[in-house]
């Protein structure tokens, strides 16, 4: 298809754990953000449209650190995350809650964009490095797709890759329906096939703990857990695949999220929960129960790094900074001849 591709960036998260508008913190040299280096490798891949997804009181700084020098260089927009019942009844459904001051998550925030979206897309978390070569993945994928498609897409990262040395952290842990398959991390000579996802398990407070003289991983599982009960502690390997909300939809994928947005009003109106949100991967989840479509993960090797508390930034500066060094990146990223260096930088995943 010719279509345009779309980036859609997450940015509407409060950042509780992290103290302060991550999504516009400076980690580059030249103050860039993790959203500009996202941008940055998505045009390389062939995205040529950003759509950013930001709640109002943040608007002001948005636009001054990132979003309009961002709009120099690319086909790029905004839209609003609101949480006024008048705005969310567009989405098939009004808000309970009328004097919640949090988001209402992901999957929610994904259905305020509805209407700018009508060709296949990508979404990522703004306070999330990727590595660029996901991009051209999952541009590959969706460029085969028609308007009309079902088969959306994810990048999956190894668990131990996604880890914080400060604190636990919540990841989904994917199965996947060739649960016996082998399958090696992608290379230069042997693309990644990708895997069909079977479901995506939520699990909380996964970190590292010393256990009998030497590291694990431990876990709570949520799934089918109440919230706020005691919930099923497990050990993880380290090499279960991780979703990081690095998604490939069609615009087909809005019915179901409109559904499943009607249902959890229904059922927050039952039993309100303030803190209770609208998750991507729990809205994939059941897109895959219903046979509403399916979802093929790809393999990354890529390291991830990413923003969950304070003292992630430093590191994150740190690998950014090693990209810059290996001739990944130019420093600064949006120099006049920017367009001019990417077609040198070498190939691979920083």
């Amino acid at each position: 298809m010719s279509e345009t591709l779309t980036l859609v960036i997450l940015a509407a998260g409060l950042g509780s754990r992290y103290g302060s508008v991550k999504q516009i913190a400076a980690v580059g040299p030249h103050g860039e953000t993790l959203v500009d280096y996202a941008v940055y490798d998505a045009l390389r891949a062939g995205f040529s449209r950003v759509l950013c997804i930001i709640r109002h009181d943040i608007e002001r700084d948005f636009r001054t650190r990132l979003f309009d020098h961002l709009a120099q260089h690319c086909d790029a927009q905004y839209v609003f995350q609101s949480l006024s019942a008048q705005e969310a009844g567009a989405h098939g459904a009004a808000l309970p809650h009328p004097a919640r001051r949090t988001p209402w998550g992901t999957a929610h925030a994904l259905l305020c964009a509805r209407t700018q979206l009508t060709a296949p897309f990508a979404v990522i978390n703004a306070d999330d490095y990727y590595g660029r070569d996901a991009y051209k993945t999952l541009a590959a994928h969706l460029a085969a797709q028609g308007l009309d498609s079902t088969r959306h897409a994810m990048v999956g990262y190894p668990l131990v890759h996604t880890l914080s040395e400060t604190g636990g952290v919540s990841r989904g842990i994917c199965t996947f329906a060739d649960a016996d398959a082998a399958v090696s991390p992608p290379t230069p000579a042997v693309p990644a096939a990708g895997r069909l996802v079977r479901a995506i398990h939520e699990h909380t407070h996964i970190g590292w703990h010393a256990h009998g003289g030497r590291r694990v991983i431990t876990a709570q599982r949520a799934e089918d857990c109440p919230p706020h009960a005691a919930r099923a502690p497990c050990t993880l390997t380290g090499q279960e695949v991780a979703s990081m909300n690095f998604f490939g939809f069609t615009p087909r994928v809005f019915e179901h999220l409109a559904a499943c947005w009607q249902t959890f009003v229904q059922e927050a109106r039952r039993a309100p929960q303030h803190e209770r949100e609208y998750l991507l991967p729990a809205a994939v989840n059941s897109l895959i129960a219903q046979g509403k479509g399916t979802v093929r993960c790809y393999p990354s090797s890529a390291r991830w790094f990413g923003m969950t508390y304070p003292q992630d930034r430093a590191r994150v500066t740190a690998a950014l900074a090693r990209a810059i060094a290996a001739g990944w990146y130019p420093a600064p990223l949006w120099s006049p001849d920017s367009q001019l260096r990417v077609d040198n930088v070498p190939n691979g995943s920083a």
